[in-house]
């Protein structure tokens, strides 16, 4: 009795080990995979971009539909032409095997806070957010930082994001023609064109655009047109110098001098459009923010000059955006009833004229 009574023992006690262990192991896998994702947070983001990236010890196969969307995105956008200095592709990975019946594909411009509780509201399963979060590199994942609490909320219900910004303006089809097409314009071109061109690409490819317009169109209307193409009723804007050499600009000279300045030629650029501007000749530039001496500059060298703010000139190709997505998920093989995209409702630039 006592013989088989050990012999119990041995066999039941490596179980026992065995059962306390993996009740160990699953109190702390959410953590270590959350861990494991911050951690490709800090790398290079094209190390992420494998799409086709197999599991691991820790971490199931990406999920098939992820793959197909990082495949859409980067045949829209690619991220080889981004800057340098941008943080662009999937900047957070999902540790889930695969998404519920239909992946729901979130479209913002900028992830804040109520972006991000909006996106998790609307059971989003990727965030693809123009500007990137995270920009920056860190070392720590904190809640007392906002980007730290944004990433910890995403990761924690398994939501990846993506980021395409340079790339996107880049791109032919991207931000800045959808930006330029305000005008109605004989040739487009890239400000800054890539280099290598890509010839199998029928039309530009680099930051900002420029454009000669099929008819001389006065700035008031020029403005009128724009005001239309983003949707806001009022911008900033500053009229070439030698327009106003003997004339003080102000509200009530506006009128008169909006009409007498004739545009024959424009230069777009979505955001920030102060480096990728400068010294590009045109009768107009049209971007969301210039430094003040840009401004000057541009005005002496005979370019007027709109200043939209920042995400004024980007969040109008989020449906644009949509419709490319749409498309391109299709033709990728991924059935329409198999996922679904949704653009935020609460994103707006943090400026308002009042």
């Amino acid at each position: 009795g006592s013989s088989i009574m050990a012999q119990v023992q041995l066999k039941t006690r490596p179980t026992l080990r065995l059962k306390s262990a993996a009740l160990c192991w699953r109190r702390a896998s959410h953590g270590i995979l959350l861990s494991i994702v911050a951690l490709g947070c800090l790398l290079r983001p094209q190390l992420a971009q494998v799409a086709g990236m197999t599991s691991s010890l820790l971490l199931p196969a990406r999920p098939p539909r992820l793959c197909a969307l990082l495949r859409v995105m980067d045949n829209l956008f690619p991220c080889r032409r981004a800057a340098e200095w941008d943080n662009v592709g999937l900047l957070v990975d999902t540790a889930r095997p695969d998404f519920p019946e239909k992946m729901t594909v979130f479209l913002t411009n900028d992830l804040t806070e109520k972006v991000a509780a909006e996106a998790l509201r609307e059971k989003a399963d990727v965030v693809i957010t123009y500007h990137p979060t995270p920009f920056h590199k860190f070392n720590r994942i904190d809640r007392e930082d906002v980007t730290s609490r944004i990433l910890l909320a995403l990761m924690s219900n398994g939501v990846a994001v993506y980021a395409p910004h340079t790339a996107c303006d880049a791109a032919y089809g991207g931000v800045n023609d959808w930006l330029i097409s305000a005008f109605d314009c004989a040739d487009v071109k890239a400000a800054k064109p890539c280099d290598p061109a890509e010839p199998l690409i029928q039309g530009p490819i680099g930051a900002g655009r420029v454009a000669t317009l099929k008819q001389a169109t006065p700035l008031a209307d020029a403005i009128n047109l724009v005001k239309r193409h983003l949707g806001i009723a009022s911008f900033r804007v500053a009229p070439a110098m030698d327009q106003v050499a003997t004339t003080r600009w102000d509200q009530s000279s506006a009128s008169s001098v909006l009409e007498s300045i004739n545009i024959n030629s424009v230069a777009v650029c979505a955001g920030a459009g102060g480096s990728v501007l400068r010294g590009v000749q045109a009768d107009l530039f049209l971007t969301g923010e210039m430094s003040h001496h840009d401004v000057l500059a541009a005005n002496h060298a005979g370019t007027s000059v709109i200043l939209a703010d920042h995400t004024n000139t980007e969040r109008g190709f989020l449906p644009p955006m949509k419709s490319m997505i749409e498309h391109a998920l299709e033709k990728e093989s991924v059935s329409p009833e198999a996922f679904e995209v949704k653009i935020t409702a609460l994103d707006s630039d943090p400026l308002l004229v009042v």
